[in-house]
């Protein structure tokens, strides 16, 4: 048994035996909860419905169970449009690859399939260094990765280095999604019939570029714009768009005073999980629905479904 197993093994242990440990380890990450957002427009003239997901996280031991359920919420929701907000893989790891573009291609919606990449989609492990700088970080031993950020606070810096600006997008992960019913957008518009679908690059990666993404944006049509790290939104208010869909934070994951702030390094904390309202335009930053351990307490797994109707 490996290194990796045998930590698994025992953390998993751990939680059977203590009674605390039942709840965030085994039943919570199976909760899919079925999030409602209504939102008016001026620039729409009939009712778009929009779902969203974040944080797949795929990996060797995801729940079938958890995936059936997504598939099935999204299709009794009938969307028109279809959005994946980032972190398909776990640390740049892409683990059977034929089994999850099978999984991928069972979502549907009448217009369109949209993604975009986050922090765990380069071909690279991008996170958080000891100078708290977005920087490549070393695979594996995720378990051991939380629970020293759990006994050594590190300050944001806000600054991405030198070689996690080089990253590239995964490069076996864009041909897999090619033979997907989504089109990843990367600092890119798709123009619709009814609206602008943005697309950013990772924030993370200081690939995130606004002016790049929004050409061929049509200000006629209203806007969702796709951003995996929230901390991006700040740098986009004066950009169009209604309203702003973005993971990555997994809800805060153990959702409990201190140490979701330890475990979520945030440069903007109002961002954490939910909706943000900023003037006219809206946020919202889902709990997304897998996580690098399946442990969560308090910030159970979340589908998105919203509705974009007219403000007559």
């Amino acid at each position: 048994m490996s290194r990796k197993s045998i930590g698994s093994f025992l953390w998993d242990l751990w939680c059977i035996v203590s009674i605390i440990g039942i709840w965030p380890r085994f039943i919570e990450p199976a909760l899919l909860r079925g999030k409602k957002l209504k939102i008016l427009s001026k620039k729409v003239k009939s009712p778009i419905k929009i779902a969203f997901f974040s944080d797949l996280h795929w990996n060797r031991s995801q729940s079938s169970a958890m995936l059936n359920k997504l598939v099935k919420k999204t299709d009794d929701f009938d969307p028109d449009y279809l959005f994946l907000g980032g972190d398909f893989l776990c640390e740049a790891e892409l683990f059977d690859k034929e089994k999850l573009t099978n999984y991928l291609c069972r979502f549907k919606a009448k217009k369109g399939c949209f993604a975009i990449l986050g922090n765990h989609d380069y071909d690279k492990p991008l996170s958080i260094n000891e100078n708290g700088d977005y920087d490549v970080t070393s695979k594996g031993a995720p378990l051991n990765k939380i629970i020293t950020r759990l006994f050594k606070s590190t300050r944001l810096t806000g600054k991405t280095t030198e070689r996690a600006q080089n990253l590239k997008p995964h490069p076996e992960l864009l041909n897999l999604l090619k033979m997907t019913p989504f089109e990843c957008l990367n600092n890119q518009t798709q123009e619709t019939d009814e609206i602008n679908i943005v697309g950013l690059g990772e924030y993370m990666a200081s690939q995130a570029n606004p002016e790049k993404a929004y050409q061929g944006y049509n200000p006629e049509k209203e806007g969702v714009v796709l951003v995996h790290n929230p901390d991006m939104i700040p740098h986009l208010l004066n950009f169009p768009g209604c309203l702003f869909l973005s993971g990555h934070t997994h809800g805060g994951q153990v959702n409990l005073p201190w140490i979701w702030r330890r475990l979520t390094a945030m440069e903007d904390s109002r961002f954490k999980s939910g909706e943000v309202q900023l003037q006219e335009k809206m946020a919202f930053v889902s709990r997304g629905v897998g996580s690098l351990i399946p442990f969560r307490w308090f910030a159970s797994p979340e589908v998105v479904f919203v509705e974009i109707s007219p403000d007559v």
